[in-house]
């Protein structure tokens, strides 16, 4: 039997709409923790830089 290549197309198209349905639904749960450390991250080296300098000019 030969594959219809109509069929694989829908079938894979189908796996990445529910992919995207999973990763939509997941979205809003995953960004305000990366978020979250992203800002985390920045006030962390923000003091860093405050307090010592020197180290900060080291590293860039």
């Amino acid at each position: 039997m030969k594959e219809n290549p109509t069929g694989q197309m829908q079938e894979s198209l189908l796996y990445v709409a529910v992919l995207h349905r999973q990763s939509a639904m997941l979205f809003p749960l995953l960004v305000p923790q990366l978020w979250n450390q992203f800002h985390g991250d920045m006030k962390a080296a923000k003091q860093n830089t405050k307090t010592s300098p020197r180290h900060h000019l080291r590293i860039t």
